[in-house]
């Protein structure tokens, strides 16, 4: 068989492998990794043992960067907390290429063998088995892969351009690694390369000095290739981002000097060290390959907290972040149910808050005004705050509270679901009233005279959550109860006085004015089911988002 045929035979089944594998241990990790990570992350010890197994499992560090950004980005985990996960994930990659270095063909085909019966058997339509069943595959057709690989390279020492094509990359070291780094940016795995690379070097391919060099180029090549990933990621997530990017990039600072050193002037270093480790080059690669994760995991745990305060001060959070994010609930807050929820009022408020300000971008008194947040920006803050709200009250409800306590809890969830369709609600009559100037200036001053009376029950709105004075939420209930008839008379009596009234202007019309009859009515319900809780003190009213 042709050699080149078997290369790309064998290539193509790593790639699958490494592609099942890190698909279905991504699919079993998922919810139970984030559950773990929360918990874990308050030991530093803990976070790096997570990070170093989720490294080892996924074989990915750029999967566990973004698992521990999404966390972040959550609120879930602080990010000086989530430093050792992403910086000890390192370390776990190594386990694969240590593993390529042994001779498991028997194992490789038992695997195979077994994984076939499951198969077979349709273990895998269960969802038990699924995932795990999809690495053991992708586990088998990745060291098959490696197995065709080697038997294919073997023969390519006899060809005459394979030998000059090692010899030019020979003459220069800088070559070998600049192949190593823009490998890892094709494949996406400094791993990947660098078992490939160890399959080379044991049949004789490459030469040891260039095998060190394509494993460093790796390394930082793994590094740009997670930074170019998350370039549109801005803030406190991507603090975690820069965080990996170092690491990767530390290797190398410390690594690379040496081996020219050792090459330079002989005195024994790295390369001297893992030969007295093994005779066998592969073996040798593959300390060369857990030598860098180590140099790299350890330096910049050494270095952590200065790190961490620069990178704070080069990546500040963003202002959606800041919108989005709760303000006054904390974990520890859960240890006192009543006043965790004072704190949720507090919260709600700004919610209210943030569909004011949206409001305020289409006010004819405010649209000029150069401090205001984009809507979106403030509609897609009041989504992230209300779901943070309503993790924050499951939290609350799993711990069995006082029945008071869950009594409240629940009218408070009732109260963020409300918010939420109320914030729907606003989203739609946002778009509809930009369109006003375009297709019916006959409409804009009843849509504008709409835009101020939903300004005005919002505002009493969020002032009442947190006040709860039982005559002002009254009167909120009572400007807000069913006005049905009115709004339906309003819009005849402008059809009727606008004889050129379009239809796509009565279009916009209708929804315009459905959009106000609907967030008036969830602000109605939203003031009663506040005046259940009349009976707790009044706290201060947050003076804005």
């Amino acid at each position: 068989m042709d050699p080149m045929t078997t290369i790309l035979g064998g290539l193509g089944l790593f790639f699958i492998g490494v592609k099942l594998i890190g698909d279905n241990l991504k699919r079993m990790t998922g919810k139970r990794f984030r559950s773990l990570a929360r918990k874990t992350t308050n030991s530093p010890i803990m976070a790096a043992a997570l990070g170093t197994l989720s490294g080892a499992l996924t074989q990915s560090t750029s999967a566990v960067t973004f698992i521990a950004a999404g966390l972040v980005t959550a609120g879930l985990v602080e990010p000086r907390k989530a430093m050792p996960l992403v910086i000890w994930s390192n370390l776990g990659t190594a386990a694969l290429v240590m593993a390529a270095t042994l001779n498991i063909h028997a194992f490789i085909l038992s695997l195979l063998a077994v994984t076939g019966l499951c198969y077979f058997m349709d273990l895998h339509k269960a969802t038990q088995w699924r995932a795990l069943l999809g690495a053991m595959l992708g586990l088998g057709l990745l060291f098959l892969g490696l197995d065709l690989m080697k038997s294919g390279t073997e023969p390519l020492r006899a060809i005459a351009i394979v030998r000059d094509f090692v010899t030019f990359s020979s003459t220069s070291l800088f070559i070998a690694f600049l192949i190593g780094a823009l490998l890892t940016l094709v494949a996406q795995s400094s791993a990947t390369v660098s078992v490939i690379a160890v399959t080379l070097v044991s049949t004789g391919i490459l030469g040891m000095d260039q095998t060190v060099m394509i494993i460093y180029g790796a390394g930082v090549g793994s590094g740009l290739s997670v930074w170019f990933l998350a370039s549109n990621l801005t803030g406190t997530p991507k603090r975690l981002i820069n965080l990996q990017m170092v690491t990767k990039m530390a290797g190398g600072l410390v690594l690379v000097p040496l081996f020219l050193l050792e090459k330079a002037s002989d005195i024994p270093l790295v390369l001297d060290w893992v030969a007295a480790l093994s005779p066998d080059p592969a073996r040798q690669a593959a300390w060369i390959y857990l030598i860098y994760q180590i140099s790299a995991t350890v330096s910049v745990t050494l270095l952590s907290r200065p790190l961490a305060t620069l990178i704070e001060k080069l990546q500040p959070p963003n202002e959606e972040e800041a919108l989005s994010r709760p303000q006054f609930l904390q974990e520890s807050a859960l240890q006192s149910p009543e006043t965790t929820l004072d704190l949720v009022d507090r919260e709600l408020a700004r919610m209210v808050f943030h569909l004011i300000a949206a409001l305020d971008n289409l006010r004819l008194d405010m649209a000029h005004r150069d401090d205001l947040s984009h809507h979106s920006l403030l509609l897609t803050a009041t989504q992230s705050l209300g779901e943070e709200i309503q993790g924050f009250l499951a939290d609350l409800t799993d711990q069995d509270p006082p029945r008071e306590a869950m009594e409240g809890a629940v009218i408070a969830q009732n109260r963020v679901s409300l918010l939420l369709d109320l914030r729907d609600t606003i989203e739609e009559m946002i778009q509809a009233v930009e369109k006003e100037d375009q297709i019916a200036p006959e409409v804009a001053p009843l849509a504008h005279a709409l835009l101020e009376s939903l300004h005005l029950t919002l505002g009493l709105l969020a002032e009442e959550i947190v006040l709860r004075d039982p005559e002002g939420l009254d009167t909120l209930v009572a400007m807000t109860a069913d006005r049905s008839d009115m709004m339906e008379r309003t819009r005849r009596s402008l059809i009727h006085r606008s004889r050129q009234l379009d239809l796509s202007a009565q279009e916009l019309l209708f929804a315009t004015t459905a959009q106000f009859e609907r967030a008036q009515w969830l602000i109605h319900r939203c003031a009663r089911l506040t005046r259940g809780r009349d009976d707790a003190p009044p706290i201060a009213v947050p003076s804005g988002p």
